[in-house]
């Protein structure tokens, strides 16, 4: 459970699995999104998608992704820092060298 006080008098209990079927949600939204309301042919930008994906759900994601590029003729860049979303998929990666911040 996660506490959550406003003030001092004001405290509420969300069970866990409630945000979790949350985030669930919007990975679905997003998928449909993907899948049935972007144009075919068209370039996706995906930065860092594992920053609010479970690592079970980052072994799927790109899983997910490869069909929906299929289905829908869609490109997708993809910056990710998880090897849990690359899994052996490396073939499908380009390391950035000499980028200096």
């Amino acid at each position: 459970l996660f506490w959550l006080a406003s003030g001092e008098s004001a405290h509420a209990y969300i069970n866990v699995s409630f945000i979790v079927t949350c985030i669930q949600i919007v990975e679905l939204i997003m998928l449909y999104e993907l899948l049935f309301k972007v144009e075919p042919k068209t370039l996706v930008l995906i930065d860092e998608p594992e920053l609010s994906l479970h690592v079970g759900w980052q072994v799927e994601f790109i899983k997910d992704l490869q069909e929906i590029t299929k289905l829908a003729d869609l490109d997708i860049l993809m910056a990710t820092h998880s090897p849990d979303i690359i899994q052996n998929r490396w073939d499908l990666t380009v390391e950035l060298k000499g980028i200096e911040t």
